[in-house]
């Protein structure tokens, strides 16, 4: 829809086929042409001048699309999918730039292929590395090719919300993330907890992460939008963070869940002493292993020495029964940024049971210096109970490429056997790591699996723990 400056309707117009069609974000081109990102799950989406990267063809899964309108909207420039045809994603946000490139940014739940796919530019992050993954594309002007696709992101979900592009072609993003380890170069601030927002800037060609910072305190906290000017971003988002990073505010206390802005000059950014935080907010340690070990890192600086204090505190666990209660200092040399740990002995408590859980929280009263960033400050330990266990059970699901033959399994170890059950595609197998009658350490085993007539093969390695007590 396009409306004068008088707000009388120019032109309007249906975009889609008879599946879902929604447009997400809009952009205006050099010469005022409009592009308009969004998602489609219709196998008869209009296009125009595909990319050919991504084919004519599509299966009805939800993949973004970019769609460029002429200046009086009567026609297409060129329309394309985003994604092949089994991708499964979304689009977030679009901008341009002085040369009618385009940048598309949003999240993939299949994996959307970018760079994966032969004669895809590799942008900076050529793998995902979670289950919700951030992408930005860069098409070229006229929508003759693409310039870079990139993932961006950690272990956690990813989702960039808006991206403004700079008068070099530097695309900067931001959005949320729950990556303890979302990518992080020249940074500012570390992971607070929880959700936060985070901003990263591509470089022209994709392949390099100029900045990567998260941005948010120990609540939740989103970006939303971005607009970059004079070498500056502007940042707007939604935080319940009581801690919030705070400079010059306006309001200075948290009210409930409040809007955040932020005015961010990545190219003035100092020397700091880096903010210190937990490496994982959840993590497992066996009750026959010993003890817990919880790291502690240091990011976005190495200035100066810097030390916190830290404690356990219970939840479901019992102090002095399941677990050893501990206080402690953890310090930072200058220019040190190597991770320590904190070790907590567990106990064994001559029962079976499963589940019980602890703290291991940092002290942000007690670093020095005082007001240095303190990021996520609480992991919590779940002791998994392995007293006596003589029989450890993993589930394995196996598909058939012909449909109908049933794999044919060998083990290579006494201790391991398989229940290969029923069923053809997929076939549901269990594998049994049998310890009742090992002594304590590490075994190594092997099962081959063979598919009867085509001759198919592939081997799955099992390492079986055996600890104190026969218990596996």
């Amino acid at each position: 829809m396009k409306l004068d400056s008088l707000g009388t309707l120019v032109n309007s117009t249906y975009y889609g086929d008879t599946g879902h069609d929604a447009g997400v974000g809009i952009a205006l081109g050099p010469d005022a042409s409009a592009y308009v990102v969004g998602d489609t799950n219709s196998s008869q989406l209009p296009v125009l001048n595909p990319l050919s990267l991504y084919g004519n063809s599509f299966d009805n899964a939800m993949t973004p699309f970019l769609a460029v309108f002429n200046v009086r909207g009567s026609g297409l420039k060129y329309a394309t999918w985003l994604g092949p045809e089994w991708t499964v994603a979304t689009a977030a946000a679009i901008a341009t730039d002085a040369t009618g490139a385009a940048y598309v940014v949003g999240s993939t739940y299949n994996y959307f292929p970018l760079g994966l796919i032969p004669g895809m530019p590799n942008g900076y992050q050529q793998s995902p590395r979670g289950s919700q993954e951030g992408y930005a594309v860069k098409i070229a002007p006229g929508g003759v090719s693409v310039v870079y696709g990139t993932f961006l992101g950690g272990s956690g979900d990813d989702s960039p919300t808006a991206v403004a592009v700079d008068a070099a072609g530097n695309a900067h993003i931001v959005g949320v993330t729950r990556s303890v380890d979302f990518p992080s170069t020249n940074c500012f601030r570390g992971y607070g907890g929880g959700q936060d927002a985070f901003l990263a800037t591509l470089s022209p060609d994709g392949t390099q992460l100029l900045h990567g910072t998260f941005f948010g305190g120990t609540g939740n906290d989103q970006a939303s939008d971005v607009a970059v000017h004079a070498g500056r971003l502007y940042v707007t988002g939604a935080t319940d963070s009581a801690d919030l990073p705070l400079a010059s505010p306006l309001q200075s206390q948290l009210q409930g869940s409040d809007a955040f802005v932020a005015t961010v000059d990545l190219a003035t950014a100092a020397a700091s002493a880096g903010t210190i935080l937990l490496g994982q907010q959840n993590i497992s340690a066996y009750e026959l292993g010993g003890s817990a070990s919880v790291l502690v890192n240091r990011m976005c600086g190495n200035s100066g020495a810097v030390s916190i204090g830290y404690h356990t505190s219970t939840e479901s666990a019992v102090p002095g029964v399941n677990y050893t209660e501990g206080t402690g200092t953890v310090t930072f040399a200058d220019g040190d940024v190597s991770p320590k740990v904190i070790n907590v002995s567990i106990l064994d408590d001559q029962s079976l049971v499963c589940g019980l859980t602890f703290d291991v929280s940092l002290d942000p009263q007690t670093v020095n210096p005082p007001g240095s960033s303190v990021g996520l400050q609480t992991s919590t330990v779940t002791i998994i109970d392995n007293t006596g266990v003589t029989k450890v059970r993993a589930r394995l699901n196996v598909a058939n490429p012909d449909g109908a033959t049933a794999w044919a399994v060998i083990s290579d170890s006494a201790w391991l056997t398989v229940d290969v059950g029923s069923g053809t595609t997929p076939s549901t197998l269990t594998a049994i790591a049998d310890g009742s009658q090992l002594s304590d350490g590490t075994y190594g085993g092997l099962l081959t699996f063979t598919l009867p007539g085509s001759g198919a093969q592939f081997v799955v390695p099992i390492t079986f723990v055996v600890g104190s007590g026969g218990g596996g």
